[in-house]
């Protein structure tokens, strides 16, 4: 069972998996539920969010830093996740993102 913090990420997870722009782009949307089956099956919460926001910010790299606006979002959210245990996350991709 997860607890509280755990189903706000998969929550914010399938929030974004539902955006239409997010659908109709398979390497998004398999690479959302791989992180949300993760969340399920127990994975640490900050663990998925550190994860996640790396693997989106490698995606917005490959192409051309235009995901659509829900990844965006999901994206500073997890940002704020990990930070929240000091999680590993690059600064250098922290500060990029937080210019946009």
């Amino acid at each position: 069972m997860m607890d509280q913090k755990a189903i706000f990420v998969f929550d914010q997870i399938e929030k974004a998996a539902k955006d239409k722009a997010v659908r109709k782009d398979n390497e998004l949307s398999t690479m959302l539920q791989h992180f949300s089956d993760a969340l399920e099956a127990g994975t640490d919460y900050q663990e998925i969010a550190t994860k996640l926001s790396i693997a989106i910010a490698q995606y917005r790299a490959v192409h051309h830093f235009q995901p659509p606006r829900a990844i965006d979002t999901l994206y500073k959210v997890l940002v704020q996740v990990s930070r929240q245990q000091g999680s590993f996350m690059p600064k250098t991709i922290n500060n990029w993102f937080s210019k946009q």
